[in-house]
């Protein structure tokens, strides 16, 4: 599953893998994010793809020769980005993006361990209410 984080109809970014959601912590195998404020949807409609993109080219001090004159040698940097690809399209940060066209899908995913306690007491809670509404008492 594919958590995808949108705001104003505008694809912000996504956390592969997903395994819960709890409140506004996304936690993934490979990846999490806290405290989200973004729009969330989860699907398993497509995949995530990468692209490298050179993003700058620039000198650098690489040491001094013997009469102490800088050395100069070139530096590019390549930062490997990353985008969503489904058979709606292809979405990257910025693009715009409509929740409506996806299913969100989570109910499919697995509860913390918090959750689950909390689902519990939740039932015996309405188990002993409904004890006490029949008369058994």
């Amino acid at each position: 599953m594919i958590a995808i984080l949108y705001k104003n109809n505008k694809f912000a970014g996504f956390i592969d893998d997903v395994q819960t959601i709890n409140g506004s912590d996304i936690i993934g195998s490979t990846g999490a994010a806290r405290g989200v404020t973004h729009d969330v949807l989860v699907t398993d409609d497509g995949t995530i793809c990468s692209e490298h993109v050179e993003t700058a080219r620039f000198k650098t001090i690489t040491g001094y020769d013997q009469n102490g004159d800088p050395t100069e040698g070139e530096t590019i940097l390549y930062e490997t980005r990353y985008y969503w690809s489904t058979t709606k399209g292809e979405f990257r940060p910025g693009d715009p993006f409509d929740p409506k066209l996806f299913t969100d899908k989570r109910h499919l995913l697995g509860r913390t361990e918090k959750q689950i306690q909390e689902q519990r007491i939740a039932d015996l809670e309405t188990a002993l209410a409904d004890f006490f509404a029949k008369g058994a008492v």
